[in-house]
């Protein structure tokens, strides 16, 4: 949803949101800022694209994995589009395990 910034109709992109105790937001783009609208594929947007890509590492932090995301959204769009996160996580968030038996 494009919840227009208060105070500014026409103001284009996302609202900021703040994260409680232990939470993670991730958006496509900065706050005030408006997501590319092209796509490679035809379904995702590069955000989209890029975390389908990454969120199944094994063993690899939930915000290492944005940075990267974040990393190739820019580079991708020429610096147009940077995908924002508002983070209060306190431990390392691994959202795929790999199953190594010793």
């Amino acid at each position: 949803k494009n919840v227009r910034a208060k105070g500014d109709s026409d103001q284009q992109g996302l609202s900021p949101m703040h994260a409680s105790s232990e939470t993670l937001i991730a958006y496509a783009c900065a706050p005030g800022a408006v997501a590319v609208d092209e796509t490679r594929n035809g379904r995702n947007g590069y955000f989209a694209e890029h975390l389908l890509k990454h969120i199944v590492t094994p063993n690899n932090d939930v915000e290492d994995i944005l940075k990267i995301v974040a990393r190739e959204v820019k580079l991708q769009t020429a610096g147009f589009q940077v995908p924002f996160r508002t983070s209060s996580l306190t431990e390392k968030v691994c959202l795929v395990t790999s199953n190594v038996q010793g």
